[in-house]
């Protein structure tokens, strides 16, 4: 699960990389036993960031930038 989070936000991070304004956010999701997890976005805008950081959290974790 983790190894797929990370891939996406990686995947992310490459498509938008041609956007300006762009810096590195960090999205911590915590899951349902309470573990935290930090996903790095790099190079991307702030919309870009939130909206990676949502779809993390639609796979049963509570994500925020």
């Amino acid at each position: 699960m983790k190894l797929k989070m990370f891939g996406a936000a990686a995947l992310l991070a490459l498509m938008c990389s041609f956007s300006s304004c762009k810096k590195d956010y960090t999205c911590t999701c915590t899951d349902s036993s309470g573990d935290k997890t930090n996903i790095e976005l790099k190079n991307v805008t702030k919309s870009q960031a939130k909206s990676a950081c949502d779809t993390y959290s639609l796979s049963g974790e509570t994500c925020s930038l």
